[in-house]
């Protein structure tokens, strides 16, 4: 397994003050939030070339793009949705980046069938490319529950579709980690360490997520992919902190597996 830290760390932060700061912290690895109208880039304006270089600057390698979401409320948002996932595609391909993020939008009854269309479009999109689709579960949300999730994989049985497990998520959700192993563990691709106390994120070891025993069981069933820390915390003033005490939590997680 490898580690990395995600650039919503620093979702108040401008794109080049939160590279510094992940490196700075330790970090060798980056997942970047590329989610429009919100951090850190566009993949529709975005230089590839200078994003390149700014990592380059900071001694971070490029692992994963967070596209955000496929918003099934309706017919426009979805397509919404998958077209700009497709920018984040091509800017992948241009990065050398193989694993594309994103969950789902609004919780309804009626809506998981439209998020498994666009789904099934953006698969064609991707074949012949060497990219890989890692479906996100979130609070409240089209992708929460372990059912969800499971239904997304059985419909798209397809070698580059797998699940990113977040497991500050599924703490909210009150969804238990080791049925998250035993019901999805071999669709894996991806993971979010984040630690939650009831709703809220917290800085890691702070809150009731058993981040260290999941981390144990994905090493038992053979995982290798990574491990990408997330803080969503209240207190953005101690933020630096928690990223560098985040940083040797993390790699005592590596100890473990």
């Amino acid at each position: 397994m490898k580690i990395s830290c995600s650039s919503v760390c620093y979702a108040h932060l401008p794109l080049e003050d939160t590279l510094k700061k992940i490196s700075s912290a330790g970090f060798k690895n980056l997942e970047l939030v590329a989610v429009r109208g919100w951090i850190h880039i566009d993949a529709g304006e975005v230089s590839p070339e200078k994003l390149e270089a700014l990592c380059r600057k900071n001694n971070l390698t490029l692992t994963a793009l967070h596209a955000g979401n496929i918003d099934a409320s309706n017919d426009d948002t979805a397509n919404k949705g998958v077209s700009y996932i497709k920018l984040v595609i091509d800017l992948a391909q241009k990065l050398a980046v193989d694993k594309i993020v994103f969950t789902g939008g609004h919780r309804t009854e009626s809506t998981l069938s439209r998020y498994i269309q666009g789904l099934k479009e953006l698969v064609k999109y991707i074949e012949g490319k060497d990219i890989h689709l890692c479906i996100e579960n979130h609070y409240k949300n089209e992708i929460e529950t372990i059912e969800d999730m499971q239904r997304v994989v059985e419909e798209i049985e397809h070698p580059q579709v797998g699940l990113t497990a977040d497991t500050g998520h599924f703490t909210s959700s009150q969804i238990s980690l080791d049925d998250v192993i035993d019901k999805l563990g071999s669709k894996i691709k991806h993971v979010h360490i984040k630690d939650h106390k009831g709703t809220q994120s917290m800085s890691l070891g702070m809150g009731d997520t058993n981040n260290k025993e999941f981390v144990k069981k994905l090493s038992q069933i053979g995982y290798q992919g990574e491990l990408s820390m997330e803080l969503e915390v209240k207190n953005k003033e101690n933020i630096d902190t928690y990223v560098k005490e985040g940083y040797r939590y993390m790699n005592n997680l590596l100890r473990l597996s």
